[in-house]
């Protein structure tokens, strides 16, 4: 319920969710500053967090993000930005309505195995 409220995910659900199954819980809808991610990570237990209008309409970095979640002891996967010439050889065009490109990166996640990210 806090899709797009930028107010921060619901932990206590999240928490809830983490605590009664065995596949990893993504924690979506809410997120409005780093500390969410950090909150949802730690006191929701979520494996990994996703976010879409913040970084859509720039509020945040991914790289400051990312910096800050490893800065709280958060382990970030670290892959290099794509250049979008490659996505969009690999059929991923990443041209807005404006015309202008943006760059690719791989979502956050704190799993210990990568492939499960």
């Amino acid at each position: 319920d806090a899709d797009g409220t930028h107010a921060g995910y619901d932990v206590k659900l999240t928490r809830a969710v983490a605590d009664a199954v065995p596949a990893p819980v993504i924690a979506s809808g809410g997120a409005g500053a780093p500390e969410h991610f950090y909150q949802a990570l730690t006191a929701g237990r979520a494996d990994a967090v996703l976010a879409a209008s913040l970084f859509h309409f720039r509020q945040l970095g991914i790289g400051d993000l990312k910096a800050y979640l490893a800065g709280r002891g958060i382990p970030v996967r670290t892959a290099p930005v794509f250049p979008v010439a490659s996505q969009e050889a690999a059929g991923h065009p990443l041209t807005s309505s404006t015309g202008t490109t943006k760059d690719c990166c791989p979502p956050l996640c704190r799993t210990a195995t990568p492939a499960r990210c």
